[in-house]
């Protein structure tokens, strides 16, 4: 059986594990059920991503640049590059490793175009670590 590629977002991953505790969660489900699943990794750093811009893609939180922004950081500490498609739980294995604490990269900053997730300092990203998602 052919498993298509999932296409997301970086920040996209963060915020599976983030909201991991609060109730059913289609894309969780998805992962858990096929750890194995290829996911692709597209963020608007240039034109071939433009169907994935934050402000078309209806983005969680933050403007348009912080999105931006947060998906090439998040890529940077994986040590990926946008368009790398690799197996959920390898992503997942990263992020866990790579990126312990949400604050530092989802918190954001003074500014209204800069303002970030307010789940950033929540501790529910660290809960969903430590719950070992999404085995």
């Amino acid at each position: 059986m052919k498993t298509d590629v999932l296409t997301l977002r970086p920040y996209q991953l963060m915020c599976v594990v983030c909201r991991s505790g609060a109730g059913p969660d289609d894309l969780l489900a998805r992962l858990r059920d096929d750890p194995g699943q290829p996911v692709r990794l597209v963020c608007a750093a240039d034109s071939v991503y433009a169907y994935a811009r934050p402000e078309a893609a209806g983005a969680s939180c933050g403007g348009a640049r912080f999105q931006e922004k947060r998906d090439l950081d998040i890529l940077q500490r994986l040590g990926l590059v946008p368009g790398d498609t690799r197996p959920a739980i390898d992503l997942f294995e990263r992020l866990f490793l790579e990126i312990p604490e949400a604050g530092a990269i989802c918190s954001g900053g003074d500014a209204p175009a800069w303002e970030g997730c307010p789940r950033a300092k929540s501790g529910d990203y660290e809960a969903g670590i430590a719950r070992g998602l999404p085995a």
